[in-house]
């Protein structure tokens, strides 16, 4: 087991060389697909610190709270976008989108009357040949009353190697009132006319289509074997460097060991079979 954690570090320490300049934002110009904004010169162009995100409320410090995006956002990875769509008071906004060869990030906000706080009851996300990516995760918040964001992470499916961008297209068919946790007592009634409630579906279809530059990737495949007391022959196959993580694949490591979560910045997966 020591030896396969050295080789982890050898190759780690090679990562971080490659991790710092592996991305790449292609903005050559399409006519279909809408054209992300170049992210030096987008809003997320400063990002406000800790402190100041302390007494702030925005969409660049609501993408602090993630791992993922921080790094994204501090250094510039992502493509902004300004497309937005509406249904009556309620607008759909795509703001933030990040591809490399593990994982596909798209950002959304939703503004709404100030009162309430809506999500995607369902999205999907296809290429130009109709492939639909799986969603392997999402998240919803809010900053301030009325906007809320929405985090959606998929995997990336047949991304060939060295891809410099793929054109999407991001289909959300309607979008609904957020769950929010609600106090143990009635709240106490108040002079004045009863609040409206929120609909209980604003439908769309609300679609994007955009390209989105993949952030270039590093594979090493070292196919080194050791044995090792617990799990015996153990098989490094190979190691996936991007800017956002280093993911080594073993053979011979069951599923739930161990090692088979993210560590500082480390994902270990098994390949199938393995």
């Amino acid at each position: 087991m020591l030896i396969v954690m050295l080789m982890l570090l050898v190759i780690f320490g090679a990562g971080i060389v490659l991790a710092a300049s592996l991305f790449n934002n292609d903005t050559s110009k399409n006519a279909t697909y809408s054209q992300p904004s170049p992210a030096n010169s987008s809003a997320l162009a400063t990002v406000p610190t800790q402190n100041q995100c302390q007494n702030q409320h925005s969409f660049e410090c609501f993408l602090l709270g993630s791992s993922d995006t921080e790094v994204i956002i501090r250094n510039h990875l992502g493509s902004t976008f300004d497309l937005a769509q509406k249904a009556g008071d309620y607008s759909v906004k795509l703001r933030l989108g990040y591809a490399d060869a593990q994982k596909i990030l798209v950002i959304i906000e939703i503004d709404s009357p100030k009162e309430f706080h809506f999500a995607a009851l369902s999205v999907h996300f296809t290429d130009e040949t109709g492939h639909e990516f799986t969603a392997q995760g999402f998240g919803n918040g809010f900053y301030t009353d009325g906007v809320s964001v929405g985090m959606y992470n998929f995997e990336t499916g047949d991304l060939k190697p060295q891809q410099k961008e793929i054109n999407v297209k991001l289909e959300i068919p309607a979008i609904a009132p957020m769950a929010i946790s609600m106090p143990c007592c009635p709240p106490t009634p108040t002079p004045g006319p009863t609040p409206v409630p929120p609909p209980d579906k604003v439908d769309g279809p609300f679609v994007f289509q955009f390209r989105l530059p993949v952030n270039q990737s590093q594979t090493i495949e070292p196919k080194q074997t050791v044995k090792t007391a617990t799990y015996g022959d153990v098989t490094l196959e190979k190691v996936v460097v991007t800017p956002l993580e280093i993911v080594a694949y073993f053979k011979g490591i069951p599923t739930n060991s161990i090692l088979d979560a993210p560590v500082n910045g480390w994902t270990s997966t098994t390949e199938p079979g393995g």
